[in-house]
């Protein structure tokens, strides 16, 4: 149990190390112009850009974690059919040594019965 905690903690410390954080330079800064004051058209270009960037790797997070998500239900499937046939050849397995035990004894009472009969 410890090791698999020892995993989750190792993927969760993985998983924080990935996540992007952003610069300084990223951080949103308004434009002023000459008089002081906000210059909207530029911020609102540069939010515009910030947005569409966002939106792009969101789309790419939700395409990745839908692929993600597709390729471990496959597993699933593909392990529940491997344990399905790996149960029915332990099963064959169990069942023709069971056979061979019971011809064995059939030999035997078999050759019982004809050494009775001399």
């Amino acid at each position: 149990m410890d090791e698999k905690e020892n995993d989750k903690k190792d993927l969760s410390a993985e998983a924080e190390e990935n996540v992007e954080k952003p610069e300084e330079s990223e951080v949103l800064e308004f434009e002023f112009n000459e008089d002081g004051e906000e210059d909207l058209k530029k911020t609102l270009k540069k939010l515009r850009g910030s947005l569409k960037q966002a939106t792009k790797e969101k789309e790419e997070y939700l395409t990745g974690w839908q692929k993600e998500r597709a390729e471990f239900s496959n597993y699933k499937k593909q392990e529940d059919e491997r344990r399905v046939m790996f149960s029915e050849s332990m099963r064959e397995r169990i069942l023709s040594r069971f056979l061979s035990v019971i011809d064995s004894f059939n030999m035997a009472f078999a050759n019982k019965k004809l050494g009775k009969g001399r």
